[in-house]
């Protein structure tokens, strides 16, 4: 008999039939709990279980324990033991610890179970709806808005899985979940980005509203239209091929002429107007959070990378191999002092390696930051609209498309925010100061070195995906780093599946399942 987690596979009201599912020669009614079909048929409930998904999806790709996932790729560094940061981050690297109840399984493990319980309740509101619930509420036939809200919640969570493990369960609304299997991460990726063109086709050009009640101030003004949310689906599609790429070479091969398509429909396709932020304000009242931001921003808690340092000053060193700090970086990049500070102290115990000491704190999003007077609160991101003009930027670059248009993508950010000179269809100008410098770091870079400059500056700390996936993809990790996370222990336990890890100095991903 097979076994699984019920959180992975059932839904808000789905625990019943799971649990029956598994034990089919026994069959014991219980009166306390009502029959499904009952409970998910009266019409407000259906669109409360369907908007009620959003919360988890939302607060697990914004997941606290995945800071150690930043650290790991030495975008930040900490070395205190919350959120795996002290052991993901060590030289040389050791692999994961996927043990059941050790101090850093929660990184594998909330996020698991956060996408799965909104997948479930994305899924108890589908298959009401296939049986024949129509949201007729408020005056108004809500059906197809909330079906396509259900779908997006459905495809962005297995994205988010995709993006993050190396397989995972893909449980649609009719799946029997006995036969489920795990799947490698490549066909989870894919399922997202069918349900994501479900959404996009169906959801693009509709005026109707989400209530603001399960998105907040996601749409900004004029709230979250289906139109949109076809732009989100579509930002997020071309972030999901961009991001499971494990390495340079996969990166390279994926499908980019597919990702320029996906972002040129996204949530940013003007040259010149800024775009929408897909973010929304955190309050103590509303069902959402940003704790990975949070911690991002902490100063003591976490700092920033030397590796990010180095980029807008490549005198800098590598890490640090002392607790006497270096001489003061300095750059013409005006980010160097808005995002990025100058602490001049460092924070963490040294005798734990002075490699994971800076004095360089992240300050973009300093009011969400813990000890701030609004602390956890206000104007939050998901996915910012430079993101979506940088892949534009990369995929026509990759493609050999229109480099004045990647150009233009790129200067958005670069002279907007960065003060640097503009870029040209020929690359970084040449200058004493030219940033990025090329590999060698000897002279001005080219425009792809541009894009990756400016996704590492720009997008720091917006979510985790973005820059663990981009120093996989990219080939920067510290070699051992993991490059996907496990199943969850605790889940592979549940499942009688012999545990396995991920990371770890000439392996990694050791998967013992034939």
């Amino acid at each position: 008999m097979k076994n699984f987690r019920l959180m992975a596979l059932a839904g808000t009201l789905g625990v019943l039939a799971v649990a029956t599912a598994c034990s089919r020669e026994l069959t014991v009614p219980n009166l306390n709990n009502p029959d499904q079909s009952k409970a998910l048929s009266n019409p407000g409930d259906v669109r409360n279980v369907i908007g009620g998904a959003m919360g988890p999806y939302w607060n697990e790709s914004q997941e606290s324990e995945t800071v150690g996932l930043s650290v790991t790729a030495d975008e930040a560094t900490g070395n205190f033991g919350n959120f795996s940061m002290r052991f993901n981050q060590q030289q040389p690297r050791i692999p994961y610890n996927n043990a059941p109840g050790n101090t850093d399984e929660k990184t594998a493990l909330n996020p698991w179970q956060g996408f799965y319980g909104a997948i479930g309740s994305a899924n108890d509101g589908i298959r009401a709806i296939k049986n024949g619930v129509k949201l007729n509420l408020e005056g108004s036939d809500q059906t197809a808005a909330y079906n396509d809200l259900a779908d997006f919640v459905w495809a962005a969570s297995v994205s988010e899985l995709a993006m993050i493990y190396d397989k995972a369960f893909i449980p649609s609304d009719q799946a029997d979940p006995v036969a489920l299997t795990l799947r490698p991460f490549t066909e989870v990726r894919d399922s997202a980005l069918a349900r994501f063109d479900k959404v996009i086709a169906s959801a693009t050009g509709k005026n109707y509203t989400i209530a603001t009640q399960y998105v907040e101030d996601l749409g900004g003004v004029g709230g979250l239209t289906g139109d949109k949310l076809a732009k989100y689906a579509n930002s997020l599609a071309a972030r999901t091929i961009s991001q499971t790429s494990r390495n340079a070479a996969q990166n390279t091969a994926a499908n980019w002429a597919k990702v320029l398509q996906y972002a040129e429909k996204g949530i940013s396709t003007s040259t010149t107007a800024p775009g929408m932020d897909y973010s929304l304000t955190v309050t103590s009242s509303n069902p959402f959070g940003n704790n990975y931001t949070v911690y991002m921003n902490t100063d003591s808690w976490t700092r920033v990378d030397f590796r990010v340092i180095r980029a807008m000053d490549p005198t800098q060193p590598v890490q640090m191999n002392s607790t006497q700090l270096p001489p003061k970086a300095t750059s013409p990049d005006a980010r160097m002092g808005t995002d990025f500070a100058y602490r001049g102290n460092t924070i963490g115990d040294p005798t734990r390696g002075f490699y994971m000491l800076s004095p360089w704190a992240y300050q973009r999003y300093l009011y969400m930051a813990r000890g701030q007077p609004n602390g956890f609160l206000g104007l939050t991101p998901n996915m910012i609209s430079a993101e979506n003009d940088l892949l534009i930027a990369e995929a026509l670059i990759r493609t050999s498309g229109n480099l004045q248009r990647a150009v233009d993508m790129i200067n958005k950010t670069r002279v907007g925010r960065g003060k640097l000179p503009a870029v040209t269809t020929a690359g970084v100008p040449a200058s004493a100061d030219c940033l990025p410098k090329n590999v060698a770091g000897t002279g001005c870079g080219t425009l792809l070195d541009a894009v990756i400059y400016e996704r590492l500056l720009e997008l720091y700390g917006t979510n985790v995906v973005v820059g663990w996936g981009d120093a996989r993809r990219f080939d920067v990790m510290f070699p051992g780093s993991p490059r996907s996370l496990p199943v969850p222990g605790k889940e592979l336990g549940t499942l009688r599946i012999a545990n396995y890890s991920c990371g770890g100095v000439g392996t990694d991903c050791a998967d013992p399942v034939p």
